[in-house]
């Protein structure tokens, strides 16, 4: 593997480091195109390999959003994630429009022009965008085209699709539900829940500290019907009868926990 640091002491938005990006030349191919601050675990190579298929059948599919699916509202706002609207081609996972619910109550769909080149479309709400995308190597050359695409969902995501004439295409790659992970930590709210998904194994394999570990609430099960003794003496741990673990603790092993201990 070669890696090329590239380095901007004026870069302020993702549209000013991609035209940097297609300046320097250094990408000539697909490429994965991630934020800093995303955590996840599941695997790429599907979601390439899909990428890479459909570009193969159209070379207008410029790039493939990774989208989670949530259970419900309250599972957005354990994120802190804004509402997301979709609609999309059931029988190719095309978007066709994407719409951010910022500060509303409520959202006006105008899905007549979606109708106009196929029979079905979905409407969906249960999605979260991972801010993962497989692009090709032409999101660059669009990047390098409109200065004013500085955001990338606002405006390149909103302009490739507001731009249907130039035939570009984006779609969604939706991963597993309850076994791919992949979310990002953008504010407090999403810092506190992908900590705590850390601390119940959700991204196994991708661990906190030592492999030998007590999670209170992973364990409560066992808690139950062992005590909290024996698990916490699976774990590697000591600890006098009168301690008391909570929920959402996470003990590495061979610590020892004194008397009248709160955790």
């Amino acid at each position: 593997m070669k890696l090329v640091p590239i380095i901007s002491t004026n870069c302020m938005s993702v549209g000013e480091a991609m035209r940097i990006i297609y300046d320097e030349a250094v990408i000539s191919s697909d490429f994965v195109l991630i934020t800093g601050d995303t955590v996840a675990s599941f695997n790429l190579k599907e979601a390439i390999a899909e990428h890479k298929k459909r570009r193969k059948q159209d070379k207008s599919s410029i790039m493939t959003i990774v989208m989670k699916r949530i259970k419900s509202r309250a599972s957005r706002k354990r994120l802190g994630d804004h509402g997301l609207i979709l609609q999309v081609d059931p029988a190719t996972n095309q978007i066709i429009s994407y719409e951010e619910e910022i500060n509303k109550s409520y959202v006006t769909l105008d899905v007549s022009s979606a109708f106009l080149d196929r029979s079905q479309v979905a409407v969906r709400e249960d999605l979260v965008d991972c801010y993962i995308d497989i692009c090709a190597p032409e999101v660059l050359g669009l990047f390098q085209d409109n200065f004013d695409f500085q955001n990338l969902r606002r405006d390149f995501v909103g302009g490739v699709l507001s731009e249907e004439e130039l035939g570009n295409k984006i779609f969604a790659y939706e991963l597993a539900s309850g076994v791919d992970y992949a979310a990002r930590i953008h504010n407090p709210r999403s810092y506190d829940a992908v900590s705590r998904d850390i601390w119940n194994h959700w991204l196994w394999p991708v661990e906190v500290g030592q492999s030998r570990t007590f999670t209170s609430c992973t364990h409560s099960w066992g808690i139950i019907r062992r005590g909290i003794q024996d698990c916490l003496r699976d774990a590697g741990v000591s600890a006098s009868r009168s301690v008391e673990v909570g929920n959402d603790c996470q003990i590495g092993s061979d610590t020892s926990i004194g008397d009248n201990t709160r955790i």
